[in-house]
């Protein structure tokens, strides 16, 4: 008690937990060719909305908010007219998903419709206007078009639900009647296609039937793709065009683990490095005003960091304006007027939670602002140190430190929090609302790229497959005792918590360190790994089944192994398991298999199910609740 009032009095006052749950002011935003609008989507509880606002006044002119949908990527194809993805939910999704279909709306909310999808033919939850065909394509878009104020161009591949997927086609679309004008076809199933300045489609990555990735080109005016050839440890992703015939695209070589941005030119063959790095790949990038070019890249080894790719410009000199005006901060820029006279960017880092921002680019003045947590102030947050460790087998570490205001870094409270994935994901410098909390209330909080974690290369992804439950769970315990031994957290005031993969390793974790831990908290975790091959939606398609086989494989002895529903007599410590109902990435027979383990060794977990919830709580007032049985379960066990 003693230690809980002093550690309150030198924290101050602790903000609500709804502070930390409640939705942003804002999701995304784009501004219209002439800069006299903006769109925004705005999330809730029951979904998000669209909104469309005037400037400078900011009044509402118009909205859109769908029925059983949600608003997804915008794109202002003129001054008037908006095109919208449809995201769908799937019972049991944390978040909703594309399906392909593309909607068409006036910027006052008018002449709303589907102009392209399964839906497009009939009337819909969504609409009473009937509209042209339905087309089971998942619809990509390629280029806006600008001399052309009715289309955009967009590319389709074969819906998920098809028998027999057809090759990909690239159309015309008209974003009021809906109507499309083919192109020109595609030479396999799916692919990202680029065009040139002139707005042609020139470079295309994608896959075959048999799931090969393979690239092709063309040549100005040609008709006919060239397949390229490539090397089979380069993973490829196209950027931009640079010029007429030369392209720029991130290579990711698995072998040798250098990530780099490479210009090719589609003449001559001749390959130029324009960029490199042999720790992290980018995880972002600044366009040109017409958003056909590329102008620089976005890392992050520890916190953000900018590379540019040319030395002028006014895409240039205007990021460079943001860079000294917010040094320290990450910038992304969602887009500019057609004259690129101004420009919508997102300015924020680990203290300060994102703020919408509309700049004249020419002087980098602030014609609007509006904060996505206005209630939440700098002073209050806490700041995320990142470091590396080398890891017990000699292999360096990234993570993450956050540290609760106003404290000694001596002896604190802490809580080790593994990300999700694994592979793919990873733990990034920035404004994080979960960590932000946990930090106000006095525990110091540890993030941790272990192995498999993306944004470091496939070389490092790679590293983490079939070592779900040793290497990967090894590299978090070696965190751990990083910090411990430095004595900044108590080694008798640690606990781990985690959702999804980071839930697994919640439980995994002790069983790998036994005494590590003194509580553990698992959310929406898978607890069997043999149990996804025969429960929830990644084993439903045959990517998923192939990418389980991949990363957890089939050996059933190792999988046994990796679960740590089979090893619940060595889970010695307290344990929370939270699941949605409604999960249908890790169903929550996985919750129910590790609660009845743990009993028959007289462990009984404490126990939360939400009962409309999924993979993830998405309602706010949900989101509290857990936060603050979460806190109440561990506080006796951190020592609060």
């Amino acid at each position: 008690m003693f230690m809980s009032l002093v550690l309150s009095a030198l924290l101050g006052a602790q903000l609500p937990v709804d502070d930390f749950t409640r939705k942003a002011a804002f999701g995304s935003a784009r501004l219209s060719p002439d800069g006299t609008h903006l769109a925004m989507t705005v999330d809730t509880d029951d979904g998000n909305v669209l909104t469309v606002l005037e400037l400078p006044s900011l009044k509402l002119v118009g909205s859109l908010k769908f029925n059983g949908s949600n608003v997804g990527q915008v794109w202002w194809v003129n001054n008037e007219r908006l095109v919208t993805q449809v995201l769908e939910w799937q019972e049991g999704s944390e978040l909703p998903a594309y399906f392909g279909e593309l909607y068409g709306v006036n910027r006052d909310g008018s002449k709303g419709e589907i102009i392209f999808g399964y839906r497009a033919g009939q009337t819909s939850k969504l609409t009473t206007v009937k509209t042209k065909r339905n087309v089971y394509a998942i619809a990509n878009f390629i280029d806006m078009l600008p001399d052309d104020p009715k289309h955009i161009l967009i590319s389709t591949s074969s819906s998920g639900t098809m028998t027999n997927p057809k090759p990909g086609q690239i159309l015309r679309l008209n974003v009021y009647s809906g109507k499309v004008k083919r192109v020109m076809s595609l030479p396999h199933l799916s692919m990202d296609v680029l065009t040139d300045r002139a707005g042609n489609p020139r470079f295309s990555i994608g896959e075959n039937a048999e799931g090969d990735v393979t690239v092709f080109s063309r040549a100005a005016g040609s008709g006919e793709w060239k397949l390229l050839e490539t090397n089979p440890d380069e993973a490829i992703s196209p950027v931009a065009f640079e010029g007429e015939n030369r392209v720029l695209f991130t290579v990711d070589n698995e072998k040798t683990g250098l990530q780099s941005l490479v210009e090719l030119d589609l003449i001559s063959g001749e390959r130029k490095t324009r960029w490199k790095d042999d720790i992290v790949s980018p995880i972002g990038g600044f366009s040109t005003v017409d958003g056909r070019g590329s102008v620089g890249l976005k890392t992050m080894p520890d916190s953000v960091q900018y590379h540019f790719l040319k030395d002028g410009g006014l895409e240039v000199t205007f990021l460079k304006t943001l860079l000294a005006k917010y040094p320290g901060r990450s910038i992304s820029v969602m887009n500019y007027t057609d004259d690129g006279q101004q420009a919508v960017v997102v300015i924020s880092s680990d203290r300060e939670p994102p703020s919408l921002y509309i700049f004249n680019t020419k002087d980098g003045t602030i014609r609007h602002r509006i904060d996505a947590y206005p209630w939440l102030k700098p002073t209050d947050l806490a700041s995320m140190r990142p470091f590396w460790f080398q890891a017990s087998d000699g292999v360096e570490i990234q993570a993450y430190l956050t540290l609760p205001n106003g404290v000694k870094a001596q002896g604190l409270p802490m809580i080790v929090l593994p990300h999700g994935g694994p592979h793919g994901p990873r733990d990034m410098w920035g404004y994080n609302p979960e960590v932000q909390f946990f930090a106000n209330r006095g525990i110091a909080v540890l993030q941790v790229n272990f192995r498999g974690s993306g944004g470091f290369g496939k070389k490092f992804e790679k590293s983490g497959y079939r070592k779900w439950g040793g290497r990967i769970q090894q590299d978090i315990v070696d965190a751990t005792k990083f910090v411990m031994d430095r004595g900044i957290a108590a080694k008798d005031r640690t606990c781990i918590y985690g959702a999804s993969f980071g839930g697994y390793s919640a439980l995994q974790a002790p069983v790998v360190a036994p005494g590590l831990y003194q509580c553990a908290v698992g959310l929406v975790g898978v607890y069997d790994l043999d149990l996804l091959y025969n429960d929830g939606d990644v084993r439903m398609r045959k990517a998923g089944r192939n990418y389980l086989e991949e990363v957890i494989g089939r050996d059933e002895a190792e999988l046994r192994k990796f679960s740590p529903v089979f090893h619940a007599e060595k889970i010695s410590l307290p344990v929370f398991l939270i699941h949605g109902k409604l999960d249908f990435r890790a169903p929550i027979e996985h919750a129910y298999r590790m609660r009845d383990a743990l009993k028959k060794v007289g462990r009984d977990p404490q126990w939360l199910v939400m009962d409309k919830e999924g993979h993830g709580f998405y309602k706010s007032e949900n989101r509290s609740i857990m936060y603050n049985q979460i806190l109440d379960f561990m506080k006796p066990h951190l020592k609060l």
